[in-house]
């Protein structure tokens, strides 16, 4: 499961409804823990982090999508760190 797959359930679940996000967020997370095994992690392209906020903001009362949604930004945010470092890799190779 990468994010698009976790941004599909999202939004054809109730975003209102805080069990279905709650499953939602688990199986993204479970699916992508490791970075070995994550699919998201192989993805090309950005992940884009404001639907993930817009989640915490709709449900700031349910500490336990909060945490979830902390976990998905984590692992998201893995994958940006090794776009960056490839891209400083590619350009320090274009120097030589």
């Amino acid at each position: 499961m990468n994010y698009s797959d976790l941004l599909s359930q999202l939004k054809s679940s109730s975003l209102q409804n805080p069990s279905q996000i709650q499953v939602a967020l688990q199986s993204f997370i479970q699916n992508n823990e490791d970075p070995r095994k994550s699919a998201n992690f192989r993805s090309k392209g950005r992940d884009n982090m404001s639907d993930i906020s817009q989640i915490m903001i709709l449900h700031s009362k349910h500490p336990h999508i909060i945490l979830s949604a902390l976990k998905v930004i984590k692992i998201l945010s893995r994958k940006v760190y090794r776009i960056h470092t490839v891209n400083i890799a590619a350009r320090e190779s274009e120097k030589d």
